[in-house]
């Protein structure tokens, strides 16, 4: 919370001057007339005890709405960046690590990464399974699926979404 201090708010304050030392019990008058002398402005940085800093407001404003803004494009791009890999019961051991390379480099590189399996003919639950701990094991290293992964299930497919943030 920072505020900028126009008029007089408090009687005494701590202040945080522009070469960040700390002055204790210093008065409204006092703290303005630092501010203005070194040209910058005088922030209420908190209420209980009252703690002001001597900063450039503007350049301060700057910096947080510029991060905010990364921020945001960071998430969008986050969201947007989505790679489906599709694998079956008979996949070969040699294309499977092939598959696996690719997703870890796309983990890496922040996508989001769905991985479905799909269900042919007569399937059986337990090989899908070791199938996702396989591949699960290329990506990560240890074959013991965790259980806050969501492994959706469908009819046709069963399905699991990767997020760069649990690499």
């Amino acid at each position: 919370m920072l505020k900028l201090v126009k008029q007089k708010e408090f009687d005494k304050c701590i202040l945080i001057d522009s070469n960040c030392n700390k002055i204790n019990n210093v008065t409204y008058e006092d703290a303005m007339n630092m501010a203005k002398n070194d040209g910058l402005d005088l922030v209420l940085v908190n209420d209980n005890p009252v703690v002001c800093k001597i900063v450039d407001y503007k350049k301060v404003i700057f910096d947080k709405q510029k991060k905010e803004k990364k921020l945001l494009k960071n998430n969008a791009n986050l969201v947007k960046k989505v790679k489906e890999f599709s694998f079956n019961l008979s996949i070969a051991d040699h294309d499977l690590k092939v598959k696996c390379n690719k997703i870890k480099k796309l983990l890496d590189g922040l996508y989001c990464v769905k991985i479905i399996v799909l269900k042919r003919g007569r399937y059986q639950k337990d090989k899908i399974y070791d199938l996702l701990r396989k591949i699960y094991y290329h990506i990560y290293g240890t074959d013991k699926i965790e259980e806050q992964l969501d492994i959706h299930d469908n009819d046709k497919f069963i399905f699991l979404v990767l997020n760069p943030k649990n690499r």
